[in-house]
């Protein structure tokens, strides 16, 4: 009968450790709230996470917290269907999987050329998006980054891109100008 009862208390032991673990990890990802901005901090950067989604035009601040905003985070502005045109700051250099992903009304994007990389289905089905925002810094699309762009007309790439995705212009059906240019070029 002991034997037993330690065996019971080992396996509560155990799952009392995994719970205070998965509570810890919860806890270094909670999202702070700034404003209308939530995001999270490694405490020096932000990533935007989320926006209240208030108005069509957003302006993506360049500091929250006192902290440098480096990156729009993934799913940040998913589906918001009264998102028109976004500025980002120069402090961003990163675009995160899906973070614009089925935002139908988003028309106009500034991005910086402090940008290095677009992740995966950054702007997929941004239907009414006519340019799409490549800084000359990016090095990097990643798979179906605007797949079914399907107002988009035209693209300016850099010669420092080092890789473009797999279907990254898949479905842009009005895509008809593609132009690589010169690092000097711009």
């Amino acid at each position: 009968m002991k034997i037993k009862s330690i065996h019971n208390l080992r396996g509560r032991i155990a799952s009392l450790i995994v719970l205070m673990g998965l509570l810890f990890i919860a806890s270094q990802i909670k999202a702070d709230q700034w404003g209308d901005w939530t995001y999270t901090t490694d405490g020096s950067n932000v990533t935007i996470t989320g926006y209240a989604r208030t108005k069509g035009d957003v302006v993506v601040p360049d500091v929250i917290s006192n902290m440098p905003v480096v990156a729009i985070g993934d799913y940040a502005f998913e589906a918001d269907v009264n998102l028109t045109n976004v500025a980002i700051s120069s402090s961003i250099t990163s675009i995160g999987i899906y973070s614009f992903l089925d935002c139908l009304e988003l028309t106009n994007i500034t991005t910086p050329d402090s940008i290095t990389s677009i992740g995966e289905g950054a702007f997929q089905s941004c239907h009414k998006l006519k340019i799409a925002p490549i800084g000359r810094c990016v090095s990097s699309i990643g798979d179906t980054a605007f797949y079914y762009c399907t107002s988009l007309t035209s693209v300016t790439l850099s010669n420092s891109l080092n890789s473009i995705g797999r279907s990254s212009f898949f479905g842009c059906l009005n895509l008809t100008n593609v132009t690589i240019l010169e690092s000097h070029e711009f």
